[in-house]
């Protein structure tokens, strides 16, 4: 069906070249919008050589979606925000003409069950593992129903030169209980929730020992007790089997975990956010 929009001459739809992050919000209290979402969302701009000097100012940004919020009389729903910045529409198909432009999505948020999950390791990672841009999320539907059709929930990214990587969608860490230790992959995106667990873990949950690590191949997975999930918008999701060939590994999971510490612990964290900015 033909249509004129200029929508359709954006690189963000014609390219999936569109940079983006997800975040909630609450009210006009955006978590963790200009701490963290920003800057990254600015970085993730200059690495995809969009113009990011001929974009709207930060405060700009804030009050179009806050003006979205209250323009829908969302404030009192707690909500999933989406941000695009795209390079901007194209006469070619291939080079920006002009300034690029920002778009944003509101939708309520609808809690889903928690997991735990059962992942599956697929071979694979995204090109740009620190930038979220939409082109490196294709085929990430297909593969998640091929791994439901195998009985799992979602796929970990695996692959020869970094192992373990990251989920689709999430970050993952492991745990050892004994040594009180946490353990999760440098290559993959680093998070807002990943961030934030890591800046509290250890006054969360007691956690004495953080690595952050470069390789994590699927001979380390016996070693680990538990395994759990991080998202902005899920929050903490454990994992009780992660499987690779012909092997499901095993992990602990339930209310007396250092994962589920850590996931009450993050969702109190969540709502005095919220609540100490009145929402």
């Amino acid at each position: 069906m033909a249509d004129d929009s200029s929508l359709l001459y954006d690189l963000g739809f014609e390219r999936a070249e569109a940079v983006f992050t997800t975040f909630l919000a609450r009210g006009e209290a955006l978590f963790h919008f200009e701490e963290d979402h920003y800057p990254r969302l600015i970085d993730g701009c200059r690495a995809q050589k969009i113009d990011v000097g001929r974009l709207p100012s930060f405060e700009a940004m804030h009050d179009k979606i806050v003006g979205a919020i209250q323009m829908r009389r969302l404030e009192y729903t707690e909500l999933i925000v989406k941000l695009f910045i795209t390079p901007g529409v194209s006469s070619d198909g291939i080079t920006s003409d002009g300034a690029p432009q920002f778009f944003v999505t509101i939708r309520p948020f609808v809690r889903r069950a928690s997991g735990p999950f059962r992942l599956e390791i697929q071979r694979g990672g995204r090109k740009f593992p620190y930038e979220k841009v939409v082109g490196q999320y294709t085929f990430v539907r297909r593969r998640i129903a091929e791994a439901k059709t195998r009985g799992f929930d979602e796929f970990l990214y695996a692959n020869a030169g970094e192992g373990i990587t990251e989920s689709p969608y999430r970050n993952i860490f492991f745990v050892q209980r004994a040594r009180r230790k946490l353990i999760t992959p440098t290559v993959c995106l680093h998070g807002v929730t990943r961030s934030i667990v890591l800046d509290h873990t250890k006054d969360w949950a007691g956690i004495e020992c953080i690595e952050e690590a470069p390789t994590i191949f699927s001979n380390r997975l016996p070693s680990f007790d538990e395994a759990f999930l991080t998202s902005s918008t899920a929050g903490i999701i454990p994992v009780s089997c992660i499987n690779h060939g012909s092997t499901n590994y095993l992990f602990q999971a339930g209310t007396s975990t250092i994962a589920e510490q850590i996931r009450r612990m993050y969702f109190e964290y969540r709502e005095q956010y919220f609540k100490d900015r009145g929402a």
